[in-house]
């Protein structure tokens, strides 16, 4: 069985996730991001792109199924929003687009920050129990990429 959760999230340089960190998604809920990848594989998929749902979706069609309780989570960096976009109207937006998946924001970029994302980009991490990055791939899904996290998340 495999969780699938839109979420953002915050590492430290070394992989492992802030203690006790927690956001909260489009809908008021509050998620503790580090029991999330306290005792399972942590897939996350991260853009700063307005299409990333269609990155991901190439994604997860590309890696099939993931190893047994592989967490799966999205990550959209919210930090390049232009300032006079009130907040409110962009979780209100992702409430309406997604309705049954559960969204957590950061305004401040920090997961791209500490894993050197660039920006106007998409990418595949891949962290162990407990937090360790595993593994990084940059752009759009493809064979190599896609053998490289197969390999991490086992």
């Amino acid at each position: 069985m495999r969780a699938f959760v839109f979420v953002l999230c915050l590492a430290t340089s070394s992989g492992a996730w802030l203690s006790s960190q927690s956001f909260q998604d489009q809908f008021g809920k509050s998620v503790n991001i580090s029991a999330l990848s306290a005792s399972a594989p942590l897939l996350v998929f991260w853009s700063d792109k307005r299409d990333s749902p269609k990155f991901f979706e190439a994604w997860g069609r590309a890696l099939g199924d993931l190893v047994d309780g592989t967490v799966t989570v999205a990550v959209a960096d919210l930090k390049g929003l232009p300032f006079f976009v009130p907040r409110f109207a962009v979780t209100k937006m992702l409430a309406r687009d997604y309705p049954t998946r559960s969204i957590l924001v950061d305004w401040t970029g920090e997961l791209a920050e500490r894993h050197s994302l660039p920006k106007n980009s998409v990418a595949v991490l891949v962290f162990g129990p407990g937090g360790e990055l595993k593994a990084k791939m940059l752009g759009a899904a493809n064979p190599a990429g896609v053998a490289a996290i197969q390999a991490a998340l086992k």
